[in-house]
């Protein structure tokens, strides 16, 4: 079976949109690293990922060091699959 098909019966399980190549479009995570996996696709990482953003949540914890900043639900297991791929 090659990668297309299995991508496209992978695709059915869940409501994904349209591709258009260059075209930029939001996936769920599994459906990103399985194709980014396949060479198909370049994933952009989120926002807080970003290094600036994360400089500006280092420091607003550092000073204010009994409250932490909001960052998304299991964030870190997010970053860990988008940085191993």
């Amino acid at each position: 079976m090659d990668g297309m098909r299995l991508t496209r019966r992978v695709a059915r399980k869940a409501p994904v949109p349209a591709f258009t190549p260059g075209l930029p479009v939001t996936v769920p995570l599994w459906l990103a690293l399985h194709l980014r996996i396949q060479d198909k696709c370049k994933i952009v990482p989120p926002e807080w990922m970003n290094v600036e953003s994360l400089r500006l949540v280092l420091q607003k914890e550092k000073d204010d060091a009994g409250q932490f900043e909001e960052l998304p639900f299991h964030y870190v297991e997010i970053a860990e699959q988008l940085l191993s791929v």
